[in-house]
């Protein structure tokens, strides 16, 4: 019988993480640990996690005294996991009730390393399920739609996946990860995509994410070295494509450097206080060598979005930076 192991980071949280614990808790199968990794929380996390802790024995607490991220905070809750699978849950999402019932049984038909289940995204007050494929689907040979998939849209394997704990302790590298801030879930799922022997992608939703303004990855904040976090990405993405060695993907990786580009350009102008602060910041950009050599292949292909890339290019920031102030409230 499948034995689950579900790790918590927890950063100032303490408005949704009694809901998240309640949805491990209310779980149809019941062979699991629930370990809650407080990353030094300033707020009251620590004090609600340690009530529930004492309302279930499969409640695991881990008390962090320094903030290291929630990298780190995943692999300390992961070194000390005993189950078969990892899955890892935000402190400010939740679990559907039948989520390890629905996962125990495609691994018992499957065997897999890894089993991937979409989002559930809630829009207009109604749930639906952010679907990546249309069916099922069982990667063992061939991922390259799986990879072509991870680098154009983003699927992660870190956030929405019941990780086999050998392969996932085996290339845990949360550690060499401490200079990244922006990323770590692409960065993680980078070597587990590229290791496991088979990848089940299945079409249930099971992972609910619950909107939290204020979260980490919701927060706009310009910092002069955000687009640098992006060329690391794109440094350490560029190394696994040599392992893929998949000529195709090359494609789909310039795809996500421009995509990144023009994100990143939009996101920090948004966030910026004025206009040296913002012209500074898209330099990072402009200069940047995988950015120009998208930009030459043609890339990105819509429009609006060609419109930014063209004057990063050509180094017109301040131009740049009043377009997207002026446009900032229409959708590019």
């Amino acid at each position: 019988m499948t034995k689950f192991s579900i790790v918590v980071p927890i950063y100032n949280v303490e408005e949704y993480i009694e809901d998240c614990v309640n949805s491990v808790l209310r779980q149809t199968y019941t062979n699991f640990e629930l370990l809650l990794v407080n990353d030094a929380s300033p707020d009251s996390s620590l004090a609600i996690i340690t009530r529930l802790s004492k309302l279930d024995n499969r409640i695991i607490v881990i008390d962090k005294r320094k903030n290291e991220g929630v990298a780190l905070a995943r692999s300390t809750g992961l070194s000390q996991a005993l189950g078969d699978f990892v899955l890892y849950l935000d402190g400010d999402d939740q679990l559907v009730p039948k989520a390890l019932e629905i996962l125990s049984k495609k691994i018992e038909s499957s065997n897999p390393d890894i089993v991937i289940y979409p989002k559930i995204k809630e829009r207009d007050g109604k749930k639906y399920v952010k679907s990546y494929f249309s069916e099922e689907i069982l990667f063992i040979d061939n991922k390259k739609e799986l990879l072509d998939g991870f680098l154009r849209y983003g699927y992660f394997v870190i956030g929405f996946a019941a990780i086999r704990r050998e392969l996932a302790l085996e290339y845990d590298f949360a550690d060499e990860l401490r200079s990244i801030w922006i990323g770590e879930d692409l960065l993680q799922s980078l070597p587990l995509l590229t290791y496991a022997q088979s990848i089940l992608y299945i079409t249930e939703g099971i992972y609910v994410i619950t909107y939290n303004p204020n979260s980490v990855t919701r927060n706009r904040v310009l910092r002069k070295d955000r687009y640098l976090q992006a060329i690391k990405t794109h440094e350490i993405i560029e190394y696994y494509l040599s392992l893929w060695k998949i000529k195709e993907l090359e494609a789909s990786f310039q795809f996500h450097v421009m995509k990144d580009a023009v994100e990143y350009a939009l996101e920090g102008i948004w966030s910026a206080n004025n206009l040296k602060e913002g012209v500074e910041y898209l330099k990072t950009i402009g200069t940047d060598k995988r950015f120009i050599k998208s930009y030459s292949l043609g890339y990105p292909h819509d429009k609006k979005m060609r419109l930014i890339a063209f004057l990063l290019k050509n180094r017109r920031y301040t131009l740049v930076y009043y377009l997207i102030k002026i446009k900032e409230r229409i959708a590019f």
